[in-house]
């Protein structure tokens, strides 16, 4: 037998192991693919959640104006008056 030719349980071993690093890789790029995806659905989300606080806070200002600071009760509609005021 040659010295410059694995035999087949090496050449099996070394394709078994560059297999597995190979698939590794494969899956570390989904992982950061994925990542990348939750990454830019949370921005989405963020601006979705400043939106709607933006359009609460203006809500709140004009029913404030309104009916007075209080608070509302989301159930019934009735309106408190803040003891504060």
């Amino acid at each position: 037998m040659s010295k410059n030719k694995l035999d087949s349980s090496e050449l099996e071993k070394l394709r078994t192991l560059n297999k597995q690093v190979f698939d590794s890789m494969s899956k570390l790029g989904e992982v950061e693919f994925a990542i990348h995806n939750m990454e830019d659905k949370k921005k989405s989300l963020l601006e979705d959640h400043k939106t709607a606080r933006r359009y609460l806070q203006a809500e709140q200002k004009a029913l404030a104006e309104k009916y007075g600071e209080g608070r509302v009760d989301l159930d019934t509609g009735s309106v408190q008056e803040d003891v504060n005021s």
